[in-house]
């Protein structure tokens, strides 16, 4: 068995995940990891995270173990969750 030893750089990775809403509203994180390392796979992970947190974009996984969409964080996103039927 022989190891590939592979740099990746957070901002790489933040990078191509927000190269992948260019032109669309929403991408699937499963679609842009396809074919990855296990590296590759978890720095994009990680990437979504971080992007999330300085509120780039926002997260949405509709099902457990089901993928994870993302999108540009609308402007007027102020990182508060939306509450169901109303719920304050």
């Amino acid at each position: 068995m022989q190891i590939q030893d592979e740099t990746i750089s957070a901002e790489e990775m933040m990078e191509y995940m927000m190269s992948r809403l260019i032109g669309d509203a929403e991408a699937s994180f499963f679609r842009s990891v396809t074919g990855f390392s296990i590296a590759r796979f978890v720095a994009c992970f990680l990437a979504l995270l971080a992007l999330a947190k300085q509120k780039l974009i926002i997260l949405r996984q509709d099902n457990w173990r089901g993928d994870i969409h993302f999108a540009p964080a609308p402007s007027s996103y102020d990182g508060q969750p939306e509450l169901p039927f109303g719920a304050t």
